[in-house]
């Protein structure tokens, strides 16, 4: 939590068999390993909650030495005067606090002097507590954080209210120290039943009636929500089904308009192209309406003018002895184009003749011919009509009559070929039949493979169907199963 102040770092520079020793504390939280006697329990006598406090009558966890500090200071050393800094740091997001306490040890006189410092300063980033490889005195660190952040040993009151009031907001912290100093006693085991549960409920706030009742009222509550919970739940599956149904009806409705615009907007696209079209169609024929009368109006006054000429030629006497003439001329050419006329037809006739007599001969070779390609063909139309269970057969070949005129031989009488047609006729309506036959035939059987196909199609759903009744009879016992155990 961002709002919290956090244990970031610690230190402790030339107390007790510490130089200079910087602890970084991980999520707040710190975890010392090492042998018995290397130290564990003094270092954190040293931080908490001595640092918070500034009790130095109670720096020992079990509360039965006297002159810790002093003991801290002298032991093992030769200096006449050391002096030594513990210190602890918080964090809260971008800000920092450190709060610490340097002590100062006089060997001839065995008294221990200390003062206590708050800082947003960092020790080791932002300054440093060592000069020229000693501490700074009381006055150095002054001089480094500001005279107002330093607190002597008669002010360790002040230091106290700074560290609630930066910390905890000002809260009282009697009871949570006092808690904490017995919870960290070596012998707190020995009267836990008897003792710890009066020091954890003197540590607790005193809860007014208001508060109780407050906290009475939900357990009071919790039956009808159980009920309201189970209605809820009944409620919410009855919902649940009709938004699955209405969902697929809503679906399937979607699907069917969408259908039906798309429909209409190919319908309109179709119709617009078709407009063009006959926009277009309507401008050319304007157009050329417009140009045909142009012309017709052209050539009616063409037709106007030639008639006046006309009129004022016919009124002259030229044209009269004129017309005369020409009235002989017409005939004299009228009795050479007859003349013509019948030398023409004469020659055309002789030409005929011969050019008959050679089609005849070539007609009668090609009839012979397709006589007998008819016959064949016939014969094996009436084995196909065999095979294909066609009732009707072809007819046979038509004959024709020959006898002979002036030494040629010629047909006595043109071909009869209407009972031939008569019979074709009759067999195409047969095979016309028979292959509707076929069709419908072919049309059953693909209506009959579509029936399958459907079929198939049907009881797969119809399978996934029952799987998913299943996994739902299933989702539903494990729902109600649920909500019984809850």
């Amino acid at each position: 939590m961002t709002d919290r102040w956090v244990l970031s770092r610690a230190g402790i520079l030339n107390v007790y068999q510490y130089g200079d020793e910087t602890l970084t504390f991980a999520g707040g939280r710190l975890l010392l390993r090492g042998v018995n006697g290397s130290g564990k329990s003094t270092a954190m006598n040293m931080l908490l909650p001595f640092l918070l406090d500034a009790d130095t009558r109670r720096i020992d966890a079990a509360g039965e030495q006297t002159g810790v500090l002093r003991s801290w200071m002298l032991s093992g050393r030769t200096e006449q005067q050391p002096v030594g800094y513990l210190w602890v740091e918080f964090e809260r997001g971008d800000e920092h606090l450190v709060f610490g306490c340097g002590i100062r040890a006089n060997r001839s006189t065995e008294t221990v002097g200390t003062w206590w410092f708050v800082t947003p300063q960092r020790p080791g980033i932002d300054f440093s507590l060592v000069e020229r490889r000693v501490p700074l005195s009381v006055c150095g660190l002054r001089s480094v954080i500001g005279p107002t952040a330093v607190y002597t040993k008669d002010q360790r009151q002040a230091y106290r209210s700074e560290v609630r009031s930066r910390l905890f907001g000002g809260a009282d912290l009697d009871q949570h120290l006092r808690l904490l100093h017995v919870v960290r006693s070596p012998r707190v085991g020995d009267r836990i039943d008897s003792e710890l549960t009066s020091y954890l409920d003197e540590a607790l706030p005193q809860l007014s009636d208001a508060a109780i009742d407050d906290a009475a009222q939900p357990l009071e509550d919790l039956e009808e929500h159980r009920r309201s919970v189970a209605a809820l739940s009944i409620t919410a599956e009855a919902l649940d089904s009709l938004a699955a149904i209405y969902r697929s009806y809503i679906c399937a409705d979607l699907r069917r308009r969408a259908t039906e615009a798309l429909a209409l907007v190919r319908s309109v696209r179709e119709r617009q192209h078709a407009e063009r079209r006959a926009r277009q169609a309507v401008t050319a024929a304007e157009a050329e309406l417009a140009e045909r009368r142009q012309r017709v109006s052209t050539l009616e006054a063409d037709i106007q003018r030639s008639s006046a000429e006309l009129d004022g030629l016919r009124s002259r006497p030229a044209y009269l002895e004129g017309q005369a003439l020409e009235d002989l001329r017409g005939r004299v050419a009228t009795l050479a184009s007859t003349i013509a006329s019948a030398t023409a037809a004469v020659t055309e006739r002789e030409a005929r003749c011969e050019t008959g007599q050679r089609e005849t001969d070539s007609a009668r070779t090609t009839f012979e011919t397709d006589g007998a390609t008819l016959t064949a063909t016939l014969s094996d139309l009436r084995g196909l009509c065999e095979t294909a269970g066609v009732s009707a057969g072809p007819p046979d070949a038509p004959a024709l009559m020959m006898h002979d005129v002036d030494g040629v031989s010629a047909p006595s009488a043109p071909l009869d070929i209407d009972a031939t047609r008569v019979a074709f006729s009759r067999l195409t309506t047969t095979i016309a039949l028979r292959r509707s036959d076929v069709d419908t035939m072919r049309t059953a059987l693909m209506r009959v493979g579509e029936a399958e196909r459907a079929l198939r199609a049907a009881e797969s759903d119809c399978s996934r169907a029952e799987t998913d009744v299943e996994a739902a009879d299933a989702a539903v016992g494990a729902a109600r199963d649920t909500l019984n155990a809850s």
